[in-house]
C-alpha cells in the first residue's frame, strides 16, 4: 500500500515537472535570443539613390479578341462561300458572293418601308410637341438625370428618362440567403454611410428574399447589407425603386427644372419646361426610323454593285453551323423562281397554278380584287404579259393579304422588271402564280391595265349583283337591321381564320388545276351573305398598319482578329482603386519562358464578386499578339502603378516603428548595440526598399538587425514586431507606403 502511494506521488511529480519545463523553456529561448543575438545579424548599409516602383500582380489565361459578326440585310442570300472555316484572311479579301436578285428584292421592300415612313412623317409634321413634362402620378423624385440646357434626346439616349419617381414610398433590395427568413419579419438595412434603417421582409421564397425600406433618405443603387434584429448578417445587394415611373420627352432642350431629388410631389405637377420642341415626338420617331432604313438601303445598293462581301479586317473565319440557312442553293422549293434566278416561268418542270383578277381597291397590307375563280393555263408568261385580258369572267369579290416580301414583276422593253406592292393600283390585272409546294404565291405579275374597267372600280358590274331599286344610295349603310353600323376592332370575317386564309376550297396541288380560291384570298361572297361586304370597301382596309422591313441582319460568318490577345486578372478590393486605364504591365507566359511582353490596361470591371467578406475585381490587359501566342496559355502580369526615379532609399528591414514614428539606427557597438535613433519620413515602397523623404542624406550609413529566421516568440530586438509582415521580418511583408 505504501509502495503504491509512493508510485502515484512520483507520477504526479513527473507530470508537474514536464509542465513547468514546457512553460519555462520558451522564455529561456527568447532570453537567449535577445542576449546572444543568435537569430539576427547586424547589417550596415548606406542610403543611396535608386528607382522604386509599386505594382499590382495577377495571373490568368490568354483569350483571343472578340469576333466580328459579318451579316447581310434580311432576305439577302449567298451564292457561295469563298473561304473555308478556320481560314486566315486579310482585310479586303473576298468572303462570299451574294445573289443580286435577292438583294434587289430586299431593296424593293426597304423602299416600300421608306415610302410608308415618309407618309407617316408628313402626317405627324403638323403636330407641335408639348413644352412641359408633367407628373402623371404622385410620388417621390428619386433621380433627376438632366440639367438646364441639356438636349432632351441626349439625356434620353443615355438614361432612358429625364427623371424617375418612386410611387409607393419604398425602396427594395433582393438577395439570397440560407438563413430562416419569413415574410413580414423585421430587419435592419445598413447603408453605405453607416446609417442603419428599419425594414421588413416583403417576400421570402426558396432562399430568395426581398426587403423593403422607406424611400425617404436612401438612394437607389446604394450597396447595402441586411441583418436581422439580433445583428446576424442575412445578405447584401443593391437598392432599387420598388415601383417607379419615368418622366420622358423626346425633343427640345430642358429650359427649367421645377423639382428636386427627394421631393415628394402630387400628380399633375410640372417637372420640367422645355424649349425648341418643334414637331411632336411621333415625327421624331418616324424620322429616326427613316434614317435607319436609309442606311440599310445604302448598304443594299453597295451589295448589289459589288456582288461580294469583303473582309473589313484581318482575322480567322468561323462559318455558322447551319450554312444552308443563308445559301441560295439550299433554299426551299420555289425560291429560285421567286428571286427570278431564271425568268418568271424559268422552271419548266413545275406546273404552276395561276389565278388572275382585277384590282378594285388598294391599301397598306391588303388589296380588294374581283377574281376569276378558276385557274388559267399558261404556256408562255411572256406572251401573256403582252396580251390584254378581259375582266368579264373576273366576278368574285376577294380580299388578298400578301405575305411580306412577295415580289412583283412586270414586262417592260422585252425584259422582266421587278417592282413592289406599292406599284399596284386600282384597275391593274394581276396574275398570282402558285407552285405545288407553296401556300402563298411565288410571285405576282402585273399583266396590264383593264381596258374595260368601269369608272367606279369599287362597284364592278357583277351579274350576281342585280340592280335593286330598293338598294339605298349608300351601299356602306345597307338597310339591314342585323348589320352593325360600324364594326369596331379587328374583324374576323366569316369563312376565314384570323390570318385571312380562305375557308373555301383550296387548289389541289397534288395534280392538275382545280377551281377554288387561292390561299391568302377570301371570297367576297361570304361578305355579301353576312352583310359585311360593304365594310371591306370602306375604312377598315385603310386602317391596316404596314409591316416594316425587318432590320435584323442575318449572320453569315464571324471574323476573329489576330492582332491582339487579352488577359484578365483578379485584383483585391484594397488595390483596385490604384488600377487605371492605360497603365502598362509586364506579362510572362509559362509556355514561353525567358520572354516578357508589354500589355496595357484596357478595361476595369467595377462590379466585384464577394467571397468571404472580401471583394475581388477583374482587370483586363491587352497586348500585341505574337505568332506563338495561343488562346488558353497561362500568363502572369505585373502592373506598374507608380515609379519614382533617383530617390533616396534604404531597405525596408532597416525601419523601426515606435510610438507612431519611424526611426533608423545610425550607430552600432559591441558594448551598447544599435543606437543613435534618427526619425525619418518615408514615401513609396516596393516591399524590399523604401523611399526616404527626410531624416538622412545620400551616403549616410545606417545599421539594422536582419533575421534569417522569423522568431517564434515575442518581439524582435529594437522594437520591431516579429512574424510575417513586420518591418523587421525581412523583405516581402511591407505595405505599399509608410506614414509620412
Amino acid at each position: 500500500m505504501r509502495k503504491r502511494r509512493l508510485k502515484n506521488i512520483l507520477w504526479a511529480s513527473s507530470i508537474l515537472l514536464l509542465v513547468a519545463v514546457l512553460i519555462i523553456v520558451p522564455f529561456l529561448m527568447e532570453a537567449r535570443a535577445i542576449d546572444t543575438g543568435d537569430a539576427a545579424s547586424i547589417l550596415s548599409i548606406k542610403a543611396e539613390r535608386t528607382v522604386i516602383e509599386t505594382t499590382l500582380s495577377g495571373a490568368g489565361v490568354l483569350s483571343a479578341e472578340d469576333a466580328t459578326v459579318i451579316g447581310v440585310p434580311d432576305g439577302v442570300k449567298l451564292k457561295e462561300y469563298l473561304v473555308e472555316d478556320g481560314q486566315q484572311v486579310e482585310a479586303g479579301d473576298a468572303l462570299a458572293s451574294v445573289d443580286t436578285l435577292s438583294v434587289m428584292t430586299s431593296i424593293s421592300q426597304v423602299q416600300e418601308t421608306l415610302d410608308y415612313l415618309k407618309e407617316q412623317m408628313e402626317e405627324a409634321s403638323g403636330n407641335e410637341a408639348e413644352d412641359a413634362v408633367t407628373a402623371q402620378v404622385g410620388g417621390r423624385v428619386m433621380e433627376i438625370y438632366c440639367a438646364e440646357g441639356d438636349d432632351v434626346q441626349s439625356v434620353m439616349l443615355e438614361y432612358g428618362a429625364l427623371a424617375v419617381l418612386s410611387l409607393d414610398g419604398k425602396l427594395a433590395v433582393d438577395f439570397e440567403t440560407e438563413a430562416a427568413v419569413s415574410t413580414g419579419d423585421d430587419v435592419y438595412v445598413n447603408l453605405p454611410d453607416g446609417t442603419q434603417v428599419e425594414g421588413y421582409v416583403e417576400s421570402s421564397l426558396a432562399g430568395k428574399v426581398r426587403v423593403c425600406i422607406s424611400d425617404d433618405g436612401p438612394s437607389a443603387r446604394d450597396a447595402v447589407t441586411v441583418t436581422d434584429t439580433a445583428g446576424k448578417a442575412l445578405g447584401s445587394g443593391e437598392l432599387f425603386i420598388h415601383s417607379e415611373w419615368k418622366a420622358t420627352a423626346y425633343t427640345g432642350k430642358v429650359e427649367s427644372i421645377a423639382v428636386s431629388a427627394g421631393e415628394e410631389i402630387s400628380g399633375g405637377k410640372t417637372l420640367f419646361t422645355l424649349s425648341d420642341t418643334g414637331d411632336a415626338s411621333d415625327f421624331e420617331i418616324f424620322s429616326a426610323k427613316h434614317r435607319v432604313y436609309e442606311e440599310i438601303l445604302t448598304e443594299l445598293f453597295v451589295l448589289y454593285q459589288e456582288k461580294t462581301i469583303y473582309a473589313e479586317t484581318a482575322g480567322v473565319v468561323t462559318l455558322p453551323e447551319d450554312t444552308d440557312a443563308v445559301l441560295l442553293s439550299a433554299a426551299e422549293e420555289g425560291y429560285t423562281l421567286r428571286l427570278l434566278a431564271n425568268a418568271p416561268n424559268g422552271d419548266d418542270t413545275v406546273q404552276y397554278i395561276n389565278y388572275v383578277g382585277v384590282v378594285t381597291r388598294c391599301s397598306y397590307g391588303q388589296f380588294a380584287l374581283n377574281m376569276q375563280t378558276a385557274p388559267i393555263e399558261v404556256s408562255d408568261y411572256l406572251a401573256l404579259a403582252s396580251q390584254s385580258l378581259s375582266t368579264d369572267t373576273m366576278t368574285e369579290p376577294t380580299i388578298y393579304t400578301p405575305a411580306a416580301g412577295t415580289p412583283v414583276f412586270s414586262m417592260a422593253g422585252g425584259a422582266w422588271q421587278q417592282g413592289s406592292l406599292n406599284d399596284i393600283v386600282a384597275g391593274d390585272i394581276l396574275l398570282f402564280a402558285y407552285s405545288p409546294e407553296s401556300q402563298d404565291p411565288v410571285w405576282i405579275v402585273r399583266l396590264s391595265k383593264a381596258a374595260d374597267q368601269p369608272d367606279n372600280p369599287d362597284q364592278p358590274d357583277n351579274p350576281d349583283q342585280p340592280d335593286n331599286p330598293d338598294q339605298p344610295d349608300n351601299p356602306n349603310q345597307p338597310d339591314q337591321p342585323d348589320q352593325p353600323d360600324q364594326p369596331s376592332g379587328d374583324q374576323t370575317y366569316p369563312g376565314t381564320d384570323q390570318g385571312g386564309t380562305s375557308g373555301g376550297q383550296m387548289p389541289d396541288f397534288s395534280g392538275g388545276q382545280t377551281s377554288g380560291m387561292p390561299s391568302g384570298m377570301t371570297s367576297g361572297s361570304f361578305f355579301q351573305q353576312s352583310g359585311l361586304y360593304a365594310q371591306y370597301q370602306g375604312t377598315a382596309l385603310e386602317e391596316e398598319v404596314m409591316e416594316l422591313y425587318n432590320k435584323a441582319k442575318t449572320e453569315v460568318l464571324r471574323l476573329t482578329p489576330q492582332e491582339k490577345v487579352h488577359l484578365e486578372i483578379t485584383v483585391d478590393e484594397l488595390d483596385i482603386l490604384q488600377a487605371q486605364l492605360g497603365q502598362e504591365a509586364e506579362v510572362t507566359l509559362d509556355a514561353l519562358p525567358g520572354r516578357s511582353f508589354v500589355a496595357t490596361v484596357t478595361e476595369i470591371n467595377t462590379t466585384g464578386s464577394n467571397s468571404g467578406g472580401n471583394s475581388k475585381y477583374s482587370v483586363t490587359l491587352s497586348m500585341e499578339r505574337e505568332e506563338d501566342m495561343i488562346a488558353g496559355m497561362n500568363a502572369s502580369a505585373v502592373i506598374t502603378l507608380e515609379e519614382h526615379t533617383n530617390v533616396l532609399s534604404i531597405p525596408v528591414a532597416a525601419l523601426v516603428d515606435e510610438g507612431g514614428k519611424t526611426y533608423v539606427y545610425r550607430s552600432n557597438s559591441e558594448e551598447e548595440g544599435l543606437g543613435s535613433k534618427t526619425e525619418v519620413t518615408t514615401g513609396i515602397s516596393d516591399g524590399e526598399n523604401v523611399e526616404i523623404l527626410s531624416g538622412i542624406a545620400d551616403g549616410d550609413e545606417i545599421w539594422y538587425e536582419y533575421y534569417e529566421q522569423v522568431p517564434i516568440f515575442g518581439r524582435m530586438p529594437g522594437g520591431a514586431p516579429g512574424g510575417f509582415g513586420g518591418f523587421g521580418g525581412g523583405p516581402g511583408g511591407m505595405p505599399g507606403s509608410f506614414p509620412g
